[in-house]
């Protein structure tokens, strides 16, 4: 039988350091990633949650590996039926076009097969961290899985987003892939004050200005920012190797509080 690989290269968003991936299918589910400093079986347990490492990414660590920026590559991965070994060259997947396209293209192109594991739950939960809340709810039928975020941001072109997703049957090639990382106009010299941002460009990186994107081609949905949190909180629950049979409702959704989801989830899981 053969063996379906897709190979990727880039930048990383936050170090700017050159970056390449395989990723080969595997039947089993279950996903592991090998770079140069060690192996990391996927699962929320090795997702880091100090809030300074997780704020601007979703990272991975066990051992001496790190790797930082999966979330994108997770968030397409999920939406196929296997797992996947993934041997990637530094410590930072790369960011492409800042959004999941490229990478759910090539899954498809090379033939993966799709098809979401999901992941039942067995009693409702809550969770807060700062100003930022979720409800999770089990739910019985795949076609009842609903999350719902909501944003406000102090930005006049922004305001209260809301945007709600069902995981199992909408269509995450058109509603969810193409929406891109984003940052306001206001917070880039802090970002790049932090060490961070080094690869990013208006070319990966929407700038949300006060008056809206500095982008020359503007945005792709009116409320891509909105998508696209979707997206992260997509490849955060992916570290389950699946996504949850849920209705989630989270307000001011980020990488921490999508990790501590993932990590109630998986506990309940095991207990």
């Amino acid at each position: 039988m053969s063996v379906n690989e897709v190979n990727i290269s880039g930048i990383g968003i936050h170090k700017g350091k050159p970056s390449s991936l395989r990723v080969v299918e595997k039947v089993n589910k279950g996903i592991t990633f090998y770079s140069p400093a060690g192996k990391i079986e996927l699962s929320p347990e090795v997702v880091v949650t100090d809030i300074n490492s997780i704020h601007l990414a979703t990272v991975l660590k066990a051992g001496s590996a790190e790797i930082s920026t999966v979330e994108h590559l997770l968030g397409a991965l999920v939406q196929f039926a296997g797992g996947a070994d993934i041997y990637v060259s530094s410590d930072e997947i790369p960011i492409l076009d800042g959004s999941a396209l490229q990478f759910y293209n090539a899954f498809i192109k090379a033939g993966f097969l799709p098809g979401i594991n999901p992941i039942a739950l067995k009693k409702e939960t809550s969770i807060s961290f700062n100003d930022s809340k979720a409800i999770i709810k089990p739910v019985k039928n795949l076609n009842d899985a609903v999350y719902n975020i909501i944003l406000d941001y102090s930005n006049p072109f922004l305001g209260e987003l809301t945007y709600s997703y069902r995981p199992f049957t909408d269509s995450f090639l058109t509603s969810i892939a193409p929406a891109r990382t984003f940052a306001l106009e206001k917070d880039v010299k802090t970002i790049i004050n932090m060490g961070l941002g080094k690869g990013g460009s208006l070319e990966n990186t929407v700038i949300i200005s006060e008056n809206g994107p500095l982008n020359p081609d503007k945005m792709r949905f009116n409320n891509e920012p909105a998508r696209h949190k979707m997206l992260d909180l997509i490849g955060d629950l992916a570290t389950l190797n699946g996504l949850p049979k849920a209705s989630i409702t989270i307000t001011k959704p980020g990488h921490k509080i999508n990790a501590m989801i993932a990590k109630e989830i998986f506990k309940m899981q095991t207990d």
